[in-house]
């Protein structure tokens, strides 16, 4: 509770969006704990339309800028010292060291969808960097050839971890089933970046039987909490302050070490409920979050009674995936009632799925919404996938 209020004090003091915010609802020069419930919460447009008033007056110089992809909408840059940045990684290392004997220096596996060359991003296949320690796997395309040679790659480089999210290791560990594989060198996985589902889990502990663990964290935070080998989800109490609304279950989060760029009881637009009664077998003392699936800033409401939110894309195409990889990954765009769903798919997967679009359809018009327009695209194109500035958009990796 300290960092807490060392960090709305400072920010109080030296930001002037918060001054001048926190002068409506505080009439005194400090803030107490009692305060925080009173304070308001903002959203990530908040923040982008008061960017320049949001950074601390004394932390101009030495900053590194890191940002949001903007698939939810417009990206987000968010400021950074050095001493900060690291700072709010290494409650994550510490962990990772003292449940699964994990350390920087451990050569592990990574994906990315592009690469910046100043002016464009460019798709990639292979990245080592990180003096080598760190071998990065393009997942924007997966075809036998592909996963082939990244199954030869991860071999010869002996990773101790992977990093990624669900589905697309999901798609390399049914393939080093197929082929029958052994990953000598893995001790431990990592998933981040999506909800995930007990199938895929179940499904992941079956082929490598290591541990696995699940990282959820943002860029305006890093790490917010991360799975114990007893299977919960610790808040890292000394990076962040998690809230949950009691009736919506939207998370709010309070960044303890940012201080070019405090973000406070911030909406980051994930659902979840925090249980901070239960004692973990693993000793940690941090709240337990239990995530649920899809995120606020995504539900789309059709005539102004019914929500819809990504689960329900999701669902179905888990449903169609249960056996291969048809579905790579999706986007949804909302236009006033039209409702488009375009499909990255491979060559080989295109009429099997222009054939399940009524199912899809159905899916859909069982809810009840006869006057809106439902359209499915299915593509091979993945520069299509590379504009995430839609005013709706939700993108997924699918596995």
């Amino acid at each position: 509770m300290n960092n807490l209020i060392n960090i709305l004090n400072y920010a109080y003091k030296n930001v002037n969006f918060y001054n001048t915010l926190y002068n409506q609802y505080i009439h005194k020069e400090y803030i107490e704990s009692t305060d925080i419930a009173i304070l308001p919460i903002i959203k990530k447009d908040a923040v982008i339309n008061n960017y320049d008033t949001i950074i601390s007056h004394e932390q101009k110089n030495n900053m590194i800028i890191v940002s949001t992809s903007g698939t939810t909408g417009l990206p987000l840059k968010v400021k950074w010292t050095k001493s900060d940045f690291t700072q709010s990684n290494f409650y994550t290392w510490l962990l990772r060291k003292k449940w699964y004997d994990i350390s920087p220096n451990d050569k592990f596996i990574t994906f990315h969808s592009s690469a910046s060359t100043g002016e464009q991003c460019v798709l990639l296949d292979v990245i080592l960097y990180n003096n080598e320690r760190t071998l990065s796997l393009g997942r924007y395309k997966y075809d036998e050839a592909i996963l082939d040679r990244y199954i030869s790659l991860i071999l010869e480089f002996q990773p101790k971890w992977i990093l990624g999210q669900p589905s697309i290791i999901l798609i390399l560990a049914r393939h080093i089933k197929k082929k029958k594989v052994v990953m000598d060198s893995l001790r431990y996985i990592e998933l981040n970046g999506e909800f995930v589902e007990n199938r895929v889990y179940q499904e992941l502990k079956g082929i490598f039987n290591i541990p696995i663990a699940n990282l959820y964290g943002s860029v305006e935070f890093n790490g917010i909490a991360l799975t114990c080998p007893y299977g919960n989800m610790h808040i890292l109490e000394n990076n962040v302050y998690v809230e949950d609304e009691l009736y919506s279950g939207q998370l709010i989060v309070t960044g303890l070490v940012n201080k070019a760029m405090p973000l406070l009881r911030y909406a980051i637009g994930d659902i979840g409920h925090i249980d901070r009664k239960t004692k973990c077998k693993c000793g940690c003392n941090g709240g337990i979050l239990k995530l649920q699936r899809g995120r606020e800033s995504e539900v789309i409401t059709i005539n102004d009674t019914l929500k819809l939110d990504p689960a329900f894309f999701l669902n179905i195409i888990d449903e169609i995936n249960i056996s291969e990889h048809y579905i790579m990954q999706f986007y949804v765009e909302v236009n006033g009632k039209s409702i488009r769903m375009v499909i990255l798919t491979c060559g080989n997967y295109v009429n099997y799925l222009e054939m399940r679009k009524n199912y899809f359809k159905n899916k859909f018009f069982q809810l009840g919404i006869p006057d809106y327009n439902f359209d499915i695209e299915i593509t091979t194109q993945e520069k299509d996938f590379m504009d995430s500035n839609r005013k709706f958009s939700y993108i997924r990796f699918m596995g």
